[in-house]
């Protein structure tokens, strides 16, 4: 197995156990290193030549974004959070910061988005007003950190420090996907259509099956409930994550199935823009049809402004007032979690929504948003995560 399938999950045993909660020096590669660029740029190109080949096509991204939604996500949450509760000497205290730090990171981006919104003079139920406060609201909590947890700290020094970061990822996610699976699938869904929905909606039954019922009871938000449950009650702990337990077997399944989330969110936004690419070249595509708005240019200088300007000081703010308030520890690695979730590029994760209620077009505008994205942000992030490891001080 790659090193990033082995860090989609949490060892079992005693590996988390004992995290430290004073100043340590880690011998890592420089942050945001030509390495580490290197290695994202040339899995987006891969990507995106295999979606050029047709082997992306619109099929295949339609069932990697229901595979996504339906099982990798919601296994990766589970065993991850139920492992971090379970095998983690970190107080659950502590550890319920980085959801509450999740959610008033979203707080602030959505409040950062709706400012955008209002500046450019667009409506905020417009495509492009939706795609700026869907992407202002939710930074890549999970895919870009996970590469970076391999690259900067898989086979480097001290075994322990990878699953360290991916479980305090993992737990920082507990926070961020409900909220992304709820409050942002209803930024990007029409409202119109959920209320019709919603209203033709009769008896128990079809009340579960409703729009709004499902965002809240979605796989990724029950998956993390399941995860909180097992990790905190001592009988399922013992016959799922002990060592030599009966369902030991199935909780490592569960893990391998979880690790293919990181590759899968990445063929998606590297199919969907493709297909975009190819539309806009199209006498009859969306540049044919496109209603006059703002240019891209315009939305991506937006997002870079809101995303590595705005969001890194608000984190680094919430984090120095934590730490003096007592709310979480003096501990350089989660320090440098909440730091790096506060300077990551919006969420790769808006087209897959996208792309479940079947707005293709909507789809290729924000995979197209997203990517050129990415592209500009590759010296933003080299600097902010340099930065990130100073103030931390690893």
């Amino acid at each position: 197995m790659s090193r990033a399938g082995k860090l989609a999950g949490i060892p079992p045993t005693n590996q988390c156990a004992g995290w430290p909660e004073v100043s340590i020096r880690m011998q890592v590669p420089p942050l945001g290193s030509r390495g580490s660029r290197v290695r994202v740029a040339d899995e987006q190109m891969s990507r995106f030549f295999a979606a050029e080949k047709g082997v992306l096509d619109h099929t295949a991204c339609s069932v990697l974004s229901k595979l996504i939604f339906n099982l990798f996500q919601p296994t990766l949450l589970m065993v991850n959070v139920a492992s971090t509760l379970a095998s983690s000497s970190q107080s659950l205290g502590t550890l319920g910061m980085l959801p509450v730090f999740a959610l008033l990171q979203i707080f602030a981006g959505a409040l950062v988005g709706a400012i955008i919104v209002r500046v450019l003079r667009l409506s905020p139920k417009s495509q492009s007003g939706r795609e700026l406060r869907m992407s202002c609201s939710f930074g890549n909590a999970g895919p870009l950190p996970l590469l970076f947890a391999d690259a900067l700290f898989a086979g480097k020094g001290d075994p322990t420090l990878g699953p360290r970061v991916v479980a305090l990822i993992s737990f920082y996610l507990l926070g961020w996907s409900p909220s992304f699976w709820t409050f942002g699938r209803s930024i990007l869904s029409s409202e119109e259509k959920v209320a019709e929905a919603d209203k033709e909606a009769g008896g128990l039954k079809a009340l579960l099956a409703s729009p709004t019922a499902q965002r809240i009871l979605s796989p990724p938000v029950m998956a993390s409930v399941v995860g909180v449950v097992v990790g905190m009650n001592p009988f399922l702990k013992k016959i799922f994550l002990s060592p030599g337990a009966v369902a030991r077997p199935f909780t490592e399944g569960l893990r391998t199935i979880g690790s293919a989330y990181v590759p899968a969110v990445i063929l998606t936004l590297a199919g969907t823009l493709q297909q975009s690419v190819r539309a806009s070249r199209s006498p009859g595509g969306p540049s044919a049809t496109k209603q006059k708005d703002v240019s891209v240019a315009t939305k991506v200088t937006a997002l870079m402004i809101a995303r590595f300007i705005i969001m890194p000081i608000f984190g680094f703010f919430l984090t120095t007032n934590f730490t003096r308030l007592g709310l979480i520890p003096r501990d350089p690695l989660l320090h440098f979690v909440l730091l790096m979730q506060s300077c990551m590029p919006s969420a790769q994760n808006s087209v897959v929504i996208l792309q479940l209620d079947n707005n293709d077009k909507a789809a290729g505008s924000m995979a197209k948003t997203l990517s050129l994205l990415y592209i500009a942000a590759c010296v933003p992030i080299a600097i902010l995560l340099s930065g990130a490891s100073m103030v931390a001080g690893i």
